[in-house]
C-alpha cells in the first residue's frame, strides 16, 4: 500500500476505490475501535477496494475468504473523519 501525506494535515493516508468508483482517502493505520472499512484486493486486476463492514457479506463470495475471515481484517477510518481540515475538501454545491 502506497502511503501519501494529507495535503492539509500531513497525516499518512492510503487511497482505495470506493463503492461508486471514486477514490476514498483512509488513515494509513488501522483503527479497530473507529474503523468501519476494510481493504480488499480486487481479484481480477489487483485494485485496492475500500468496503464498508456492513457490505462484507455481499463481497464474501467475490473475494474468496469466508465472511469470518473478512470480518477479521484490519479496519480503517475514512480520513475525512479524522482530518482537522476535512471541511476544506468538501465539494461546494
Amino acid at each position: 500500500m502506497k502511503r501519501v501525506p494529507c495535503r492539509k494535515c500531513a497525516a499518512p493516508m492510503v487511497f482505495a476505490e470506493g463503492a461508486k468508483g471514486g477514490k476514498v482517502p483512509l488513515d494509513a493505520l488501522p483503527d479497530e475501535e473507529l474503523g468501519d472499512m476494510v481493504l480488499l484486493e480486487a481479484p481480477d486486476d489487483g485494485r485496492l477496494l475500500a468496503v464498508h463492514v456492513s457490505k462484507l457479506e455481499e463481497h464474501s463470495s467475490l473475494f474468496g475468504p469466508t465472511l469470518e475471515e473478512l470480518e477479521a481484517l484490519p479496519r480503517y477510518v475514512a480520513h475525512f473523519a479524522t482530518c482537522p481540515h476535512a471541511d476544506d475538501f468538501r465539494r461546494r454545491s
